[in-house]
C-alpha cells in the first residue's frame, strides 16, 4: 500500500500563520493563494474547507491575540472574501459557528478598547460580519 501525500488543502492551511509574516512580500503572496484558492476555485470544496478550518482557528481569541494589527487584517480581509454562500454550506456550519464566536469576542474586545482597529480593519469586521449573518 502507498502513503498519501498531504493534499493542496493541507500544505496551504499549514501556511496561514504566513499572513502575519514580517515580511510584506511573504503577507501578500500567502493572502493572494488563500483567496485564489477559495473564491477563486482553485483548489476543490474538501481542501477549501481545511484552510478556511485554519484560518477560523487563526481568528480565535487566544491566537488573533498573537497577531500584529497587520497580522490581524490580513486575516480578516482573506476572511471577508469567501464567498458569502461558502458560510452558508451545512459542511461549513462548524466552522462558520466558530468564527461567529471568535468575531462575537473580537468585537467584545473591540468595544472595551481592550484591542484597537482602524478603520480598515473596522470595514473588513463589518464586511465578514454581514456574510456570517
Amino acid at each position: 500500500t502507498s502513503a498519501v501525500g498531504p493534499t493542496p488543502g493541507d500544505l496551504l492551511a499549514a501556511r496561514v500563520e504566513l499572513l502575519n509574516d514580517a515580511t510584506p512580500s511573504t503577507r501578500t503572496r500567502t493572502a493572494q493563494q488563500i483567496i485564489a484558492a477559495i473564491r477563486d476555485d482553485e483548489m476543490g470544496p474538501e481542501d477549501q474547507l481545511k484552510v478556511v478550518g485554519a484560518l477560523v482557528g487563526l481568528a480565535r481569541n487566544e491566537r488573533m491575540r498573537g497577531l500584529s494589527a497587520t497580522g490581524r487584517y490580513n486575516l480578516l480581509y482573506v476572511l471577508s472574501e469567501v464567498p458569502q454562500p461558502r458560510w452558508r454550506m451545512e459542511t461549513w456550519r462548524a466552522v462558520t459557528e466558530d468564527l461567529r464566536a471568535s468575531l462575537a469576542t473580537l468585537d467584545a474586545r473591540i468595544s472595551s478598547n481592550a484591542v484597537r482597529v482602524g478603520d480598515d480593519t473596522r470595514r473588513v469586521l463589518d464586511t465578514l460580519n454581514s456574510r456570517l449573518s
